[in-house]
C-alpha cells in the first residue's frame, strides 16, 4: 500500500511539473509574440480615420479635430511612420493640412460602435490614441489565445492543445491582425467564441455572442444571416426555428440601428474609395464604379501577376474547411457543417462584394475553421479506439 502510495505521488507530482512546463511554455511564446506585435505595430493608415473619430467625440470643431488626431499620432508613432502617414501622398497631406477633408473621412469609419468605444475607453485610461486604436487588437488576441487554449484542452490532451494554439495564434494572418488599427482582431474575440458556444451547442451564448460582433464590424451580418438561415433549414436539436428567427431580426435590427445612428456613405462609395482612387470628398461623389473596374478589383484580390493564384491564407483555409466538412459529414455532425459552410460562405460573398485582397478581414473564420477541423479529427480518432470491452472479447 504505501509503494502504491509512493508511486502515485510521484506520478502526480510528474504530471504536476509537466503541466507548468506546458503553461510557462505556452505563456511564454504568448508573450513573445505579443512583445513583437508592441515593438513592431503596422501603422496602417486606417488609424488616423479611427483616432478622428474617437476625437470627434469630445468636441465638433473641424480644426481642433485634426489638431487632437495628428498631435495624438505625432506623438505616439515613430518619425519616418508619421512622415508616412501624414504625407506619403496627397490625399494623405490633405487630409494633415485640411480640416474640412479630414471631416469628410469620418464616416468610412465611425460605423464600428465596439471598436471606437474600446480605443475611447483605453484612450481615456491614459494610453496614446494612435496606440490605443492598436493596443485594443493586441489586448483582444491575448484573451482569445486564452480562450482557444481552453476550448482545446476540452478536446485533446494539454500539451497537444498549446502547440496548436501557439501554431495557429503565430500563423501570419492572426499574427498581423495583431498588430493592426483595425477592429479584426477584436471581431474575432467576439465571433470566434460565438462559434464555439455553438459547437457545444450552447446556443443562447452563440448567438446572442455572433448578434452583437455587428457592433464591431457590421459586415458580420451577412455571417449571421448565414448561420440563422443553416440552422432554421435544418434546426439541431434544443434549437427551435422560432428561437433562430428572433436572432435573425435582431442582427438585421442591430444592422439597421448601427446604419441610421452613424450615417455611413453608401456601399458605391466605400467600393469607389477602396478599389480605385482615394475621395477627397465622399459626399460628392457622382461617378459609380464601373464594371470593369470590379472585375480587375475581384481578380486583383484572386490572382497576381496576371492570372496566378495569389499566395493566400485563402487557400489553405479552403482545404481545411474541404477536411472539416467531410468528416463532419461522417460524423454526421450537421452544426460543425453549417457553421464552417457560413464561414466559407462569408469569406465568398465577402470577396464578391467587397474585392479588397486583405486576409485580415478573415481573421475570425480562418481561426474557426481551423478549430472545427481540429475538434472533428480528435472527435473521429476518438471514435476509432478500441474500448475496453472490445480488447477484452478479442483476447
Amino acid at each position: 500500500m504505501k509503494r502504491f502510495v509512493s508511486v502515485a505521488l510521484s506520478w502526480c507530482r510528474h504530471s504536476l511539473v509537466l503541466r507548468v512546463v506546458e503553461f510557462a511554455l505556452f505563456f511564454g511564446l504568448i508573450f513573445l509574440s505579443v512583445r513583437t506585435n508592441y515593438q513592431h505595430p503596422e501603422w496602417n493608415f486606417d488609424l488616423v480615420g479611427y483616432a478622428a473619430v474617437v476625437t470627434s467625440m469630445s468636441t465638433d470643431d473641424p480644426g481642433e479635430i485634426q489638431r487632437r488626431t495628428y498631435k495624438a499620432i505625432r506623438e505616439g508613432v515613430p518619425r519616418n511612420n508619421y512622415n508616412k502617414l501624414a504625407g506619403s501622398s496627397p490625399y494623405r497631406k490633405a487630409l494633415a493640412k485640411r480640416p474640412e477633408t479630414l471631416m469628410t473621412q469620418l464616416r468610412l469609419y465611425r460605423n464600428k460602435p465596439m471598436y471606437l468605444a474600446a480605443v475611447s475607453i483605453m484612450h481615456k485610461l491614459g494610453v496614446n490614441l494612435a496606440r490605443a486604436t492598436f493596443y485594443v487588437s493586441l489586448l483582444a488576441y491575448v484573451l482569445l489565445a486564452i480562450i482557444i487554449r481552453w476550448w482545446l484542452a476540452r478536446k485533446v490532451p494539454g500539451p497537444w492543445a498549446s502547440a496548436f494554439c501557439v501554431c495557429l495564434m503565430l500563423s501570419h494572418p492572426i499574427f498581423l491582425a495583431a498588430r493592426m488599427a483595425a477592429p479584426d482582431m477584436l471581431a474575432a474575440l467576439v465571433i470566434v467564441p460565438a462559434m464555439l458556444c455553438m459547437l457545444e451547442r450552447k446556443w443562447m451564448w452563440g448567438l446572442g455572442l455572433l448578434v452583437l460582433s455587428i457592433t464591431v464590424r457590421p459586415d458580420a451580418v451577412l455571417l449571421v444571416g448565414l448561420v440563422c438561415g443553416g440552422f432554421f433549414l435544418w434546426p439541431p436539436d434544443g434549437l427551435r426555428r422560432r428561437t433562430i428567427a428572433g436572432f435573425g431580426f435582431a442582427a438585421l435590427a442591430a444592422y439597421v440601428a448601427i446604419h441610421q445612428l452613424t450615417e455611413p456613405y453608401p456601399y458605391r462609395v466605400f467600393l469607389k474609395h477602396s478599389l480605385t482612387t482615394r475621395l477627397y470628398e465622399p459626399s460628392r461623389m457622382t461617378e459609380a464604379i464601373t464594371w470593369s473596374e470590379y472585375v480587375e478589383g475581384l481578380r486583383k484580390s484572386v490572382f497576381v501577376h496576371g492570372y496566378t493564384l495569389y499566395p493566400s491564407p485563402l487557400w489553405l483555409f479552403a482545404m481545411l474547411a474541404g477536411v472539416a466538412m467531410y468528416v463532419a459529414k461522417r460524423l454526421r455532425d450537421t452544426t460543425t457543417m453549417i457553421l464552417v459552410a457560413a464561414c466559407c460562405g462569408y469569406v465568398a460573398l465577402h470577396i464578391l462584394l467587397f474585392p479588397v485582397r486583405n486576409d485580415r478581414y478573415f481573421t475570425a473564420h480562418y481561426i474557426v475553421v481551423a478549430l472545427a477541423a481540429l475538434s472533428v479529427m480528435a472527435t473521429l480518432l476518438s471514435s476509432k479506439k478500441p474500448t475496453v470491452t472490445e480488447v477484452a472479447s478479442e483476447v
